[in-house]
């Protein structure tokens, strides 16, 4: 397995949530276009308020060779973010998941609780961390709120097109 680091850099023009909107959507955009279940994604300064200012994208050397050949073309985009060299994976024992979460809005709770089927008692909102991306193929701007989950599970899986997946584990280093 193989990996491919991009580093947010410090921008003056724009937020760092501004920045990696941008990079995890042209992320996206590549395993989307490209329909690549076995194309993994991993933020490992994860935080409480966001996906932080590293993101690794894992696959095979092929998949990372293509990654980083998209990325080349991408006018500006060195702007935002240094993209590394295809590099193996590290030997490491522990993998993890992230499963993205969709927490209900405090007002789509109030609106349940009128009509019966919601117990207040339950709810409790989400302290996901998340990042706003355009969806690939809606176009729409989301709140993709993710958690991560840290596991000894053996390393692979089927991920999504944000290159998440509750039961798909990339390394953890």
């Amino acid at each position: 397995m193989f990996y491919v680091e991009l580093r947010l850099r410090e921008v003056a023009e724009i937020s760092q949530n501004v920045a990696v909107s941008i990079v995890f959507g042209k992320v996206h955009s590549f395993i989307g276009r490209n329909q690549l279940s076995t194309v993994g994604v991993s933020f490992p300064k994860i935080h409480r308020s966001g996906i932080g200012d590293i993101i690794r994208v894992f696959g095979c050397q092929d998949e990372m060779d293509r990654l980083v050949e998209f990325f080349s073309k991408l006018p500006n985009i060195r702007n935002y973010v240094q993209i590394s060299s295809v590099q193996a994976v590290p030997q490491t024992n522990q993998s993890v998941s992230y499963a993205r979460i969709q927490p209900r809005s405090p007002s789509s709770v109030r609106r349940a609780i009128k009509r019966g089927n919601f117990i207040s008692e339950n709810y409790k909102p989400t302290e996901a961390a998340y990042v706003i991306v355009k969806s690939s193929s809606t176009g729409q701007r989301i709140s993709l709120f993710i958690r991560p989950q840290i596991s000894n599970s053996p390393i692979g899986g089927k991920f999504n097109s944000y290159g998440i997946g509750s039961n798909s584990f990339v390394p953890f280093f």
